[in-house]
């Protein structure tokens, strides 16, 4: 069996699309996805109509919501496909919850000390959406690893460390931030920590 490094290099170089191109295609489109929906969701109670209003809010909610989750789920396979190294789809993967989480940390900062704000970037809905986007690029890789072992006969390794690894952090914050005590125990020390630090 060949190893998955020298495969996955010729694939790459095969694929390979410029790097503006497939960064605008991949992270620049999650980008304008959740950009657009969370305008359009803070600002829906500018609409008149009461029934229009809880429409495009909850529209807006759902995209903004897979756009920040699941926007690995959509990065990561056309970067890998369009010839990108690994560096460069784990940063894109984790582009739009970076982004929106110093969108919301901007906007506590009209009300929070510098520190409360840096502070408030360790919340819990970003840090479960860096590990769910670990998870789903370690789950995806191995998913296109086995589709390139099926469609050629120069096999690739399915299984390797930093995948699986990735897979399993994804599932350990899973549990800690929303499992564990139903999320409560996780809350109850990002406010212990809190209070030690600013108070």
């Amino acid at each position: 069996m060949i190893g998955a490094a020298a495969i996955e290099q010729d694939v790459l170089q095969t694929n390979k699309k410029p790097f503006l191109q497939r960064l605008f295609l991949s992270a620049g489109a999650a980008l304008i996805v959740m950009l657009l929906s969370s305008l359009a969701y803070h600002n829906s109670w500018k609409i008149g109509s009461d029934a229009a209003q809880q429409l495009v809010a909850s529209i807006s909610a759902v995209i903004l919501f897979i756009s920040i989750g699941f926007g690995a789920s959509f990065v990561y396979p056309f970067l890998r496909k369009s010839g990108a190294g690994p560096a460069e789809r784990i940063l894109a993967s984790l582009a739009v919850p970076a982004v929106w989480n110093v969108k919301e940390m901007i906007r506590v900062s009209e009300f929070f000390t510098f520190g409360e704000t840096l502070y408030y970037g360790l919340n819990q809905v970003f840090l479960l959406a860096v590990f769910a986007s670990l998870a789903q690029m370690g789950l995806l890789e191995i998913i296109m690893r086995w589709r390139q072992n099926h469609n050629q006969e120069q096999k690739i390794a399915l299984f390797s460390p930093i995948p699986l690894i990735s897979i399993g952090l994804g599932l350990v914050a899973f549990y800690i931030i929303m499992l564990w005590g139903t999320g409560v125990h996780f809350f109850y020390w990002y406010g212990r920590l809190y209070r030690l630090l600013f108070f």
